[in-house]
């Protein structure tokens, strides 16, 4: 037997688990792509990278972005949702959509910009805790992996 798991608004339950104050208000976390590609400053944590697998997995790492000018281009609010927590989805907020969009249809909505550096801390940490009880895990994505049960019973 093999297990899907897909976890659902990760990107917004992972900020959660450093601020308990955002749970239960409508979150959008998006980004503008990387405009730090190009940064001298080199780039966190890399062995990360090698430790998380998959197809959809961001590579790079930099700071937390600032937000009050991440979102801005000209005066104007650039990017797209990454992902909207359940809250935002009920307001019509839906991954891929732009920044501006969304905000206009949950305007109570945080907007946040991505951190990759947590959610591959995260996403490593899961993967470790089902490795220990899941015979073969693979991960897919950064939120989402494989597990192989066949013929698995657990000790008694």
């Amino acid at each position: 037997m093999i297990l899907h798991l897909d976890l659902d608004s990760f990107f917004a339950s992972a900020e959660r688990t450093r601020d308990i104050a955002l749970i239960g208000r409508p979150l959008i976390v998006g980004g503008r792509g990387d405009p730090f590609i190009f940064d001298r400053r080199a780039a966190k944590q890399k062995r990360l990278i090698t430790m998380n697998s998959g197809a959809f997995v961001p590579s790079l790492f930099h700071a937390k972005y600032d937000a009050s000018s991440y979102f801005f281009e000209k005066e104007q609010i650039r990017g797209i949702v990454t992902t909207a927590s359940y809250e935002a989805r009920r307001c019509g907020v839906k991954t891929a959509m732009s920044i501006c969009e969304a905000l206009g249809l949950c305007l109570e909505a945080l907007l946040l910009p991505p951190d990759h550096l947590l959610y591959h801390t995260l996403s490593h940490q899961m993967m470790q805790i089902l490795a220990d009880e899941i015979p073969i895990v693979e991960q897919y994505s950064i939120d989402e992996l494989f597990g192989d049960v066949t013929g698995w019973i657990a000790e008694a």
